[in-house]
């Protein structure tokens, strides 16, 4: 291999005759900020759509039928999902990927 040729190491980072460079999914570009922006708008949203959700039924006097159950139910599987997964997504966006830059 040639002085100013490419190679990919076998942990799949570019290397070449003066810099490393990682691959695209693997840095923190403007397309994980689009990613990061949107989980932000969806939580948001979602936080407060579900939330709403949830205290009209525990609010209501027959929230005690079975659809009134399973909506309420669904509202709070929905909320695990927007308050828990949804910020470790972001997380995972922001902190691993600038972590591994800093590793390089």
């Amino acid at each position: 291999m040639g002085f100013n040729e490419t190679q990919i190491a076998p942990h799949g980072i570019i290397t070449g005759a003066d810099h490393t460079t990682l691959p695209r999914d693997m840095t923190f570009n403007e397309d994980s900020l689009i990613a990061v922006v949107s989980y932000g708008i969806l939580l948001l949203i979602g936080g407060a759509g579900n939330l709403a959700v949830f205290i009209t039924l525990f609010r209501a006097s027959q929230w005690r039928s079975r659809v009134n159950h399973f909506i309420m139910h669904l509202s709070l599987a929905d909320m695990v999902v927007v308050f828990i997964m949804m910020p470790l997504e972001i997380g995972e966006f922001c902190v691993a990927k600038m972590c591994l830059l800093r590793s390089l």
